[in-house]
């Protein structure tokens, strides 16, 4: 058959045979003629690279080329044709599924001379992968040989990692490799060393990068997602071969593909069995960590931290040397400056050493210390001084520390013989590189006894007085919680006194509350070291007292919390005592007032009622008289009337003068004026009477008195103030008995509840004309009289009620009231008679007072 007919396109039917015969091979064939076009391609050839029956078969070969390998490709063919003989040649050739594989063909002449060559090809992609994988692996295995040699030679971690990084990158053929550290304390995996660089990203660029997103090992933060988080958590190998499609790696597969990586793998850098870091490889080519290439780097990661350990270790036993060596010399020097004798002993109780202070010792009440050195025997020392005395308890102790058995002895003592200085002891007992060994300390604490012993008394002194004090006393914090209550707590407020710990301001009255609190912290702060205030507590009778507590800082010279020292006092009796002696005043004013009014009103009475006697004498006269003057006066005009008016002028003009003076107008009016003038004289006498009365201070002692007429008097004297306001309504029990009393008083305490009736209406009506009503009564009860004032004023608020009687407390305007008048009247009806009084009030109706004198005289209250 020939060549010509060989492929496609040539004709015949040896062509056709020899088709089909090359079809059945199952390679890739094609022929090339000596210009060096492809003349033919055989089916297998067609499948492989996916073409269609070619039209063309030189252009269609050339198009199947890699584009890489068709310049090469052609001068090796080119150089085989020259040659007239078999030649070989290889590249990529597209295969049907769109990749490039490794082709090796074998050309062979068709005819003698050459002009025709049948090319026969093998897919050699398989076996260049297993070259470079076999590359790959060399150029690993020779990584971790000289990653061992350098790591061996490095002498810090930070050469270690960059040793690692830069190996991993030269030598392993990866794009970049950075080793970042595990913050124990933030979590956070902190880039330390970078080597290489991603294909689209620079190695400044990848630093930045590894900066800005702060991975860590946080499960619930998307920083530690992907790999190096769940790396450092579970301490094993994480890997992706393709981030691309990894769903673990979706946050990062946009950045991925942006930088041009595609494979990544993190190893966990181990130290003293803990993940101290991690060790990251980039790859831009998919599946670059195939089982084999994992198992080297793992050996590579192992290495790294096993160097790190040793690095690490290293470091420990050198600080640990020098620590020693310090603590050595430390030691040394703190023996020999320390006040206490001390004594190292072996586990005969042979002393080994002692330090300065055992050495200068030269006290004889000492026998412990005084006169022994290295070598002697402590035990027979002890044993000696066991037998009895102020030193056998601390010599047994020390016995039994020797002994083993205690490991630790503590106990102060008295020194030997006539001495009075206390010593204390301390033998601990240890073991020292498979030695027993024990240290014995002795020091003299006669200093810290007396201390101690004066703290004692201090503190029993202390305790007596705060358990024994009347006062109240308390340690609190700054904001009043009490740290200590004195026992007078328990004893003055009952169980009231437990809840001052955890709610120290309950027991303070409410309206105290505020007021105590700010001076707590007033105390607290910087500004006062003591302040005194008052407040009212709640007692376990229900009832409050009022206390004058000192408050005193405590503050401590270390900045420690303020504390506050609280010392109360119950100061109701002297507060009482204070409101008496303030009412015994006004009392004393009172009455030297009533006194001057009394002297005045009396002399002023007097002076009024002289001349008021003699006018209504002569007034009374003069009412008399006229009788006597008409009498005359009628008979004269009866008589002019009967005489003839011609017998004399004189009678005419008597006639006239009668007519003109209006006589009967006369006769009827001057008495009527006379008896109106005597009522105004006896109204001014009766007034006169009423101020003698109502002024007179009256004795010492009570003395039986018409409390009516008492009324009827303060009636009259308080007129002016009540007759424009009310209408005064009289109730009087006409068949009172008379009531031992002061009579003064009395009066005043009715004239007092007078004025404020009058009062309380003028503030309801006002200016509007309008009238009150002011009603009086007095009646007879079991053992004593009751006497009632009542008005229909305004009432008295209920709020205010429990104060009415307060010295000095008014609801009136300055000038209209001292606060002093129904004190004065609760002074004079409970504490001068023993009585009672009371008031019922109801807003906007009025109030009725009411108040009760014994009709047995009972002695004044002290």
């Amino acid at each position: 058959m020939a060549p010509d007919d060989a492929f496609r396109g040539t004709g015949g039917s040896q062509r056709v045979a020899l088709e089909e015969g090359l079809d059945l091979l199952g390679v890739p064939c094609w022929q090339v003629g000596a210009d060096g076009r492809c003349e033919g391609v055989n089916r297998a050839w067609l499948e492989f690279t996916g073409a269609a029956e070619p039209s063309e078969p030189s252009q269609a070969w050339w198009e199947a080329i890699h584009p890489e390998d068709a310049e090469r490709t052609r001068g090796e063919i080119e150089a085989g044709l020259r040659s007239g003989g078999a030649f070989t040649l290889d590249y990529r050739l597209r295969s049907a599924g769109g990749g490039y594989h490794w082709m090796v063909d074998r050309a062979t002449p068709m005819d003698e001379p050459a002009s025709r060559w049948l090319v026969v090809g093998t897919d050699d992609t398989r076996t260049r992968a297993a070259e470079a994988r076999t590359a790959r692996l060399g150029s690993l295995y020779g990584a971790l040989a000289r990653m061992k040699r350098a790591l061996g030679q490095e002498t810090s971690p930070a050469a270690v990692f960059d040793e690692a990084c830069r190996i991993a990158v030269e030598t392993g053929q990866f794009q970049a490799a950075w080793v970042g550290i595990l913050d124990p304390v933030t979590r956070l995996v902190i880039p330390t060393v970078l080597a290489g660089a991603l294909d689209r990203m620079t190695h400044e660029e990848m630093w930045a990068f590894l900066q800005k997103v702060k991975l860590t090992d946080r499960p619930d933060r998307p920083e530690g997602q992907g790999l190096v988080g769940p790396c450092c958590r579970e301490a094993r190998l994480m890997v992706s071969n393709d981030i691309w499609s990894d769903e673990r790696l979706r946050p990062w597969w946009e950045a991925a593909e942006s930088y041009g990586m595609r494979a990544s793998a993190v190893f966990p850098l181990l130290g003293r069995g803990q993940v101290r870091g991690v060790l990251a490889l980039y790859s831009s080519q998919a599946g670059a960590f195939d089982p084999e290439v994992l198992d080297l780097l793992e050996r590579l990661s192992e290495e790294a931290s096993l160097a790190l350990e040793r690095l690490e270790q290293a470091q420990r036993w050198s600080d640990t040397e020098a620590r020693l060596r310090r603590s050595e010399r430390l030691f040394g020097a703190t023996l020999d400056n320390l006040t206490a004798a001390i004594a190292i002993l072996d586990e005969k109780g042979t002393i080994l050493a002692v330090n300065a202070a055992w050495t200068d010792s030269h006290d004889t009440s000492n026998p412990f210390v005084y006169g022994l050195g290295p070598g002697a025997d402590y035990v027979a020392v002890c044993g000696a001084l066991r037998e009895g005395g102020p030193l056998a308890e601390a010599a047994v102790g020390i016995l039994d520390v020797l002994g083993g058995g205690r490991k630790v002895f503590s106990v102060d003592y008295l020194g030997a013989g006539a001495s009075k200085l206390w010593y204390t002891s301390r033998s601990t007992r240890f073991e020292d590189g498979g030695f027993t060994r024990t240290v014995v300390a002795h020091r003299e604490i006669t200093s810290r006894k007396d201390v101690e012993e004066r703290l004692r008394q201090s503190e029993t002194l202390f305790r007596l007085i705060t358990e024994n004090a009347v006062d109240l006393i308390a340690l609190t914090e700054a904001d009043g919680r009490r740290l200590y209550s004195s026992p007078s707590y328990q004893t003055v407020l009952g169980g009231i006194g437990t809840e001052l710990d955890s709610a120290p301001l309950e027991v303070v009255h409410p309206e105290d509350r505020e007021r105590v609190k700010r001076t707590f912290q007033l105390i607290a702060g910087e500004g006062f070291e003591a302040a005194t205030t008052e407040y009212r507590m709640h007692r376990r009778d229900g009832s409050y007292s009022l206390y004058e507590a000192r408050l005193t800082a405590i503050r401590d010279p270390a900045n420690g919390p303020t504390r506050i020292l609280v010392v109360a006092r119950d100061i109701s009796d002297r507060e009482a005592a204070e409101k008496e002696r303030q009412r015994i005043e006004v009392q004393l004013r009172h009455a030297q007032k009533l006194e001057s009014i009394g002297h005045l009103a009396a002399g002023v009475a007097h002076e009024i009622n002289t001349p008021t006697q003699y006018i209504g004498d002569n007034l009374r006269f003069i009412h008399d008289a006229l009788k006597d003057v008409f009498s005359v006066i009628d008979e004269a005009m009866a008589l002019v009337a009967e005489v003839d008016p011609a017998a004399g002028p004189g009678l005419l003009r008597i006639a006239k003068r009668s007519e003109e003076a209006d006589l009967d107008y006369l006769r009827n009016e001057l008495p009527k004026a006379i008896e109106q003038s005597l009522e105004g004289v006896n109204r001014v006498a009766k007034i006169v009477g009423a101020m003698k009365a109502f002024s007179h201070p009256g004795g010492e002692d009570k003395a039986p008195a018409d409390l009516n007429h008492a009324i009827e008097s303060t009636i009259t004297v308080s007129r002016n103030e009540w007759k424009y306001v009310a209408d005064l309504v009289l109730d009087l029990d006409r068949d009172l008995p008379e009531v031992p009393c002061l009579l003064g008083e009395v009066n005043q305490v009715v004239l007092n509840l007078i004025v404020n009736a009058a009062h309380a209406i003028s503030d309801v009506v006002g200016r509007s004309g309008k009238k009150g009503t002011i009603t009086i009564r007095t009646r007879r009860e079991e053992n004593c009289v009751a006497v009632e004032v009542g008005d229909t004023g305004g009432g008295i608020p209920a709020a205010i009620q429990g104060r009415v009687f307060d010295p000095f407390f008014t609801t009136k305007e300055v000038g209209r009231g001292s606060g002093q008048g129904l004190s004065i009247a609760h002074s004079v009806v409970v504490d001068k008679h023993g009585g009672s009084i009371q008031f019922e009030s109801e807003e906007g109706k009025g109030t009725l007072f009411t108040f009760r004198l014994p009709l047995a005289a009972k002695a004044p209250k002290e």
